[in-house]
Order: structure tokens, then sequence, then C-alpha cells
């Protein structure tokens, strides 16, 4: 049986991205909007950390910044690490793909079907996914305090 591991998220980045060694971390925020079995609109939103690698961290590191809304294609990918003494488990989206969707602070065109879009990286530092740095097989262990990044971990 074939399995499936692909994550496709669209969402809005919370922080500037914690870059270092090849590696570019960032919390993406994404909303879920229903409404529950009386009719009340219901939201939740679910941050979810996006780790980029190589090439693409240091386009990460170039291009996305706090407030910026971004597309994500990657794959999930959980971790363990140790942290007082437990030892704990992180989940994450390791990043494949991703496209700038707009700059923070970029205003929309609402009902006009058109969004404001940030420049495109120049041709130099857009890469095909051919030629990415491919994500390690093994990450090591890291602290799993976001605001700790412990770049040094993570083997390349």
């Amino acid at each position: 049986m074939k399995h499936v591991n692909k994550a496709i998220l669209l969402g809005n980045v919370g922080s500037d991205p914690k870059i270092g060694n090849g590696v570019a971390r960032f919390r993406l925020a994404t909303n879920r909007v229903w409404r529950d079995k009386d009719g009340v609109k219901q939201e939740r939103t679910t941050w979810t950390t996006c780790v980029a690698f190589g090439k693409l961290a240091d386009i990460v590191g170039d291009y996305v910044k706090k407030g910026a809304a971004v597309h994500v294609i990657g794959y999930a990918d959980t971790r363990e690490y140790e942290k007082d003494g437990q030892k704990r488990e992180a989940y994450e989206v390791i990043i494949e793909d991703l496209s700038l969707v707009s700059s923070p602070g970029a205003s929309s065109s609402q009902g006009s079907g058109q969004r404001n879009q940030a420049p495109a990286p120049s041709p130099s530092r857009q890469q095909s996914s051919s030629s990415r740095t491919p994500a390690p097989q093994h990450r090591g262990e890291v602290d799993g305090d976001f605001n700790d990044a412990g770049f040094d971990d993570y083997p390349l």
C-alpha cells in the first residue's frame, strides 16, 4: 500500500523567521471557519512550525517576514527532543516549495478577485524542485522551545 505525506498550507507568518546554519523556521497561522450545529460561526487558528533547509532557507530569510501571507507545500515530520528532563515530540512541516502570496501590510482588493503580490524573487534566487537541497533524513535533537532555535543541531 502506498502512503502519502503531503502538507499544503496557506496562512500568515506569525513572526520573522529564525535563520541559522542553513535552516529557517517560522510559525504559520492557518484559520478554519465553520458553523456549529446551532448555525453559530466558529473559528479556530492552528499554528504550524515550518522548516526550510539550504538555499530555500536563504530565500525564506530574504523574503518571508512577519505578517506575510505564504503558500507552503511540504511534508509533515516529527522530531524528538528533551526539555526539563522530559522527552517531547515536535510536529513540523518541512518545506519543499514556498510562494509569497502577499507582503506584510499589503492591502487586499476585496471583491475584485485580485490580490497584491510581492515582487517575485530574482531569477538567481529562484530554484527548481530538482536543484533543491533535500531535507536531511535525520535532523538530530533540537531544543523544543521555538524561541531557542538550536540550529547547530540540524545536520545538513
